[in-house]
Protein backbone atom coordinates (compact mmCIF):
# COMPACT_ATOMS: atom_id res chain seq x y z
CA UNK A 1 0.00 0.00 0.00
CA UNK A 2 1.27 3.53 -1.17
CA UNK A 3 -0.23 6.47 0.64
CA UNK A 4 0.28 10.04 -0.82
CA UNK A 5 -0.40 12.63 1.58
CA UNK A 6 -1.15 16.46 0.81
CA UNK A 7 0.28 19.01 2.71
CA UNK A 8 -2.19 19.85 5.29
CA UNK A 9 -4.27 16.86 5.02
CA UNK A 10 -2.66 15.23 7.94
CA UNK A 11 -2.82 11.36 8.78
CA UNK A 12 -6.61 10.52 10.04
CA UNK A 13 -7.43 7.73 12.36
CA UNK A 14 -9.04 6.03 10.13
CA UNK A 15 -6.29 5.47 7.86
CA UNK A 16 -4.31 4.83 10.59
CA UNK A 17 -6.59 1.67 11.83
CA UNK A 18 -6.80 0.51 8.68
CA UNK A 19 -2.63 0.69 8.18
CA UNK A 20 -2.77 -1.06 11.47
CA UNK A 21 -5.40 -3.86 9.94
CA UNK A 22 -2.63 -4.67 6.72
CA UNK A 23 0.55 -5.21 9.41
CA UNK A 24 0.27 -8.57 9.53
CA UNK A 25 0.76 -9.20 5.49
CA UNK A 26 3.75 -10.49 4.14
CA UNK A 27 6.48 -12.79 6.58
CA UNK A 28 9.33 -11.62 8.59
CA UNK A 29 10.29 -8.20 10.84
CA UNK A 30 8.32 -5.79 8.92
CA UNK A 31 7.09 -1.83 9.56
CA UNK A 32 3.68 -0.84 9.57
CA UNK A 33 3.99 2.37 7.76
CA UNK A 34 6.88 3.83 6.64
CA UNK A 35 7.69 7.52 5.38
CA UNK A 36 9.71 8.43 2.52
CA UNK A 37 11.35 11.77 2.74
CA UNK A 38 10.46 15.19 4.71
CA UNK A 39 11.75 14.26 8.34
CA UNK A 40 11.88 17.84 9.91
CA UNK A 41 12.43 19.75 13.05
CA UNK A 42 9.87 22.06 13.53
CA UNK A 43 11.33 25.60 15.55
CA UNK A 44 7.89 26.81 17.25
CA UNK A 45 8.38 30.42 18.37
CA UNK A 46 5.17 31.62 20.49
CA UNK A 47 4.70 35.53 19.85
CA UNK A 48 1.90 37.91 20.77
CA UNK A 49 0.42 38.33 17.61
CA UNK A 50 0.65 39.53 13.81
CA UNK A 51 1.82 41.67 11.73
CA UNK A 52 5.28 41.10 12.80
CA UNK A 53 6.54 44.34 12.09
CA UNK A 54 10.53 45.25 11.20
CA UNK A 55 12.65 47.22 13.63
CA UNK A 56 9.30 46.37 16.13
CA UNK A 57 9.65 44.36 19.61
CA UNK A 58 7.67 41.23 20.37
CA UNK A 59 7.93 39.64 23.95
CA UNK A 60 7.92 35.46 23.54
CA UNK A 61 4.69 33.66 25.14
CA UNK A 62 4.83 30.97 27.38
CA UNK A 63 7.95 28.78 27.28
CA UNK A 64 9.74 30.36 24.49
CA UNK A 65 11.23 28.73 21.46
CA UNK A 66 10.42 25.04 21.26
CA UNK A 67 11.96 22.35 18.75
CA UNK A 68 9.53 19.53 17.72
CA UNK A 69 9.56 16.65 14.95
CA UNK A 70 7.94 17.68 12.34
CA UNK A 71 6.58 16.51 8.38
CA UNK A 72 6.35 12.79 8.11
CA UNK A 73 7.47 12.48 12.19
CA UNK A 74 3.97 13.58 12.78
CA UNK A 75 3.08 10.42 11.21
CA UNK A 76 5.25 8.25 12.38
CA UNK A 77 4.68 9.53 15.67
CA UNK A 78 0.97 8.94 15.89
CA UNK A 79 1.38 5.59 14.61
CA UNK A 80 3.85 4.66 17.08
CA UNK A 81 0.89 5.65 19.57
CA UNK A 82 -1.29 3.38 18.07
CA UNK A 83 0.71 0.66 18.39
CA UNK A 84 2.25 0.33 15.00
CA UNK A 85 5.92 -0.73 14.18
CA UNK A 86 6.77 2.63 12.06
CA UNK A 87 10.16 3.74 10.59
CA UNK A 88 11.14 6.82 8.86
CA UNK A 89 13.21 6.96 5.38
CA UNK A 90 15.35 9.94 4.69
CA UNK A 91 18.53 12.19 5.20
CA UNK A 92 19.35 14.39 7.71
CA UNK A 93 22.44 16.87 8.00
CA UNK A 94 24.83 16.47 10.29
CA UNK A 95 24.08 18.91 12.51
CA UNK A 96 22.28 19.80 16.24
CA UNK A 97 19.16 19.68 14.28
CA UNK A 98 19.23 16.27 12.73
CA UNK A 99 21.37 15.10 16.28
CA UNK A 100 18.02 15.93 17.94
CA UNK A 101 15.43 14.56 15.19
CA UNK A 102 17.22 10.56 15.42
CA UNK A 103 17.18 11.10 19.22
CA UNK A 104 13.52 12.09 19.63
CA UNK A 105 12.02 10.10 17.40
CA UNK A 106 13.97 7.23 19.04
CA UNK A 107 12.83 8.34 22.35
CA UNK A 108 9.15 8.04 21.12
CA UNK A 109 9.57 4.89 19.78
CA UNK A 110 10.19 5.57 15.91
CA UNK A 111 12.60 3.67 13.78
CA UNK A 112 15.80 5.66 12.55
CA UNK A 113 17.48 2.81 10.83
CA UNK A 114 16.36 4.17 7.10
CA UNK A 115 18.03 7.43 7.82
CA UNK A 116 21.46 8.52 6.55
CA UNK A 117 23.36 11.50 7.39
CA UNK A 118 25.23 13.56 5.06
CA UNK A 119 26.95 16.60 5.56
CA UNK A 120 24.98 20.25 5.91
CA UNK A 121 21.92 21.06 7.10
CA UNK A 122 18.79 19.11 8.08
CA UNK A 123 15.68 20.28 6.86
CA UNK A 124 13.88 23.14 9.53
CA UNK A 125 10.63 25.21 9.76
CA UNK A 126 10.27 27.71 12.01
CA UNK A 127 6.59 28.23 13.10
CA UNK A 128 5.71 31.74 14.29
CA UNK A 129 2.67 31.12 16.34
CA UNK A 130 0.41 34.33 17.64
CA UNK A 131 -1.95 33.80 21.06
CA UNK A 132 -5.10 33.44 18.48
CA UNK A 133 -3.41 30.65 17.13
CA UNK A 134 -2.42 32.28 13.99
CA UNK A 135 0.59 31.17 12.23
CA UNK A 136 2.98 31.00 9.40
CA UNK A 137 5.82 28.54 8.02
CA UNK A 138 9.33 29.66 7.31
CA UNK A 139 11.19 26.84 6.07
CA UNK A 140 14.76 26.43 4.81
CA UNK A 141 15.01 25.82 1.40
CA UNK A 142 17.35 22.95 1.74
CA UNK A 143 16.58 19.82 0.64
CA UNK A 144 18.45 16.65 1.97
CA UNK A 145 15.74 14.45 0.58
CA UNK A 146 16.54 15.39 -3.42
CA UNK A 147 19.77 13.17 -4.59
CA UNK A 148 18.85 11.76 -7.53
CA UNK A 149 18.75 13.27 -10.98
CA UNK A 150 15.35 13.03 -12.31
CA UNK A 151 16.30 11.95 -15.78
CA UNK A 152 18.17 8.74 -15.01
CA UNK A 153 16.14 5.32 -15.21
CA UNK A 154 13.96 4.15 -12.02
CA UNK A 155 16.86 1.06 -12.05
CA UNK A 156 19.50 3.97 -11.94
CA UNK A 157 17.80 5.46 -9.32
CA UNK A 158 16.78 2.47 -7.67
CA UNK A 159 20.80 1.12 -7.59
CA UNK A 160 21.33 4.43 -5.88
CA UNK A 161 19.59 4.42 -3.12
CA UNK A 162 21.38 3.30 0.72
CA UNK A 163 20.80 -0.17 1.21
CA UNK A 164 18.87 1.28 4.51
CA UNK A 165 16.59 2.79 2.54
CA UNK A 166 15.56 -0.18 0.54
CA UNK A 167 15.65 -3.09 3.76
CA UNK A 168 13.51 -0.94 4.86
CA UNK A 169 10.84 -0.04 2.33
CA UNK A 170 10.79 -3.78 1.71
CA UNK A 171 9.96 -4.23 4.47
CA UNK A 172 7.16 -2.14 4.70
CA UNK A 173 3.63 -3.00 4.72
CA UNK A 174 2.55 0.83 4.06
CA UNK A 175 4.46 3.95 2.57
CA UNK A 176 3.33 7.27 3.15
CA UNK A 177 4.93 9.92 0.91
CA UNK A 178 4.35 13.34 2.46
CA UNK A 179 3.06 15.53 -0.04
CA UNK A 180 6.10 17.73 0.50
CA UNK A 181 8.14 14.92 -0.39
CA UNK A 182 7.08 15.12 -3.71
CA UNK A 183 8.93 18.30 -4.59
CA UNK A 184 12.08 16.78 -3.05
CA UNK A 185 12.02 13.16 -4.57
CA UNK A 186 12.01 12.95 -8.77
CA UNK A 187 8.62 10.82 -9.50
CA UNK A 188 10.48 8.32 -11.35
CA UNK A 189 12.81 7.81 -7.90
CA UNK A 190 9.47 7.05 -6.14
CA UNK A 191 8.35 4.37 -8.46
CA UNK A 192 11.75 2.80 -8.28
CA UNK A 193 11.74 2.41 -4.83
CA UNK A 194 8.29 0.97 -4.73
CA UNK A 195 7.72 -0.77 -7.85
CA UNK A 196 9.02 -4.16 -6.99
CA UNK A 197 6.83 -4.30 -3.99
CA UNK A 198 4.66 -7.60 -2.92
CA UNK A 199 0.81 -6.09 -3.37
CA UNK A 200 -0.41 -6.03 0.33
CA UNK A 201 -4.00 -7.91 0.54
CA UNK A 202 -6.62 -4.94 1.33
CA UNK A 203 -8.76 -5.67 4.57
CA UNK A 204 -11.81 -8.10 3.96
CA UNK A 205 -15.00 -6.36 4.72
CA UNK A 206 -16.27 -7.06 8.31
CA UNK A 207 -19.54 -9.89 7.91
CA UNK A 208 -22.85 -7.97 7.99
CA UNK A 209 -24.65 -8.80 11.53
CA UNK A 210 -27.75 -10.27 10.99
CA UNK A 211 -30.69 -7.16 11.29
CA UNK A 212 -27.95 -4.53 11.48
CA UNK A 213 -28.10 -1.59 8.68
CA UNK A 214 -25.14 -0.51 6.09
CA UNK A 215 -23.98 1.97 4.05
CA UNK A 216 -21.93 -0.58 2.06
CA UNK A 217 -23.32 0.97 -1.47
CA UNK A 218 -22.38 4.47 -0.51
CA UNK A 219 -18.95 3.30 0.23
CA UNK A 220 -18.40 1.36 -3.09
CA UNK A 221 -19.30 3.80 -5.11
CA UNK A 222 -17.43 6.68 -3.49
CA UNK A 223 -14.24 4.16 -3.62
CA UNK A 224 -14.77 3.10 -7.17
CA UNK A 225 -15.12 6.64 -8.32
CA UNK A 226 -11.42 7.17 -7.76
CA UNK A 227 -10.76 5.74 -11.51
CA UNK A 228 -11.81 7.75 -14.13
CA UNK A 229 -10.95 6.83 -18.44
CA UNK A 230 -10.05 9.67 -20.32
CA UNK A 231 -12.24 9.08 -23.67
CA UNK A 232 -9.43 10.70 -25.85
CA UNK A 233 -6.35 9.78 -24.05
CA UNK A 234 -7.60 6.34 -23.05
CA UNK A 235 -5.36 7.04 -19.94
CA UNK A 236 -6.97 6.58 -16.23
CA UNK A 237 -6.40 9.16 -13.63
CA UNK A 238 -6.91 9.29 -9.95
CA UNK A 239 -9.23 11.32 -8.57
CA UNK A 240 -10.06 10.02 -5.10
CA UNK A 241 -8.07 7.79 -2.90
CA UNK A 242 -9.58 7.85 0.61
CA UNK A 243 -13.91 7.69 0.34
CA UNK A 244 -15.70 10.33 1.99
CA UNK A 245 -17.20 10.74 5.44
CA UNK A 246 -20.48 8.25 5.69
CA UNK A 247 -23.25 11.07 5.29
CA UNK A 248 -25.23 12.40 8.49
CA UNK A 249 -29.03 10.64 8.22
CA UNK A 250 -31.68 13.24 9.64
Amino acid sequence: MVCFATPGSGLRLRCAKRVAMCSSAGGGQRFDLVTLGNVVVDVLVPMAGFPVVAGGHQDLRGGGVALSPGGASNALIVGSRLGMHTSAVDWLGEDAFGDFLLSKLSSLGVGTDGIERRPGQSLACVILVSESGDHTFIASNEKPTAQFDPHISSDSALKSLPSSFTSTISNANALLVDGYALDDLPFITLLGAVRNQPPTPFPQKPKKQKGATTNDGYFNNRFNSHKSTDVNSGSIHKQQLVPSERPTKT
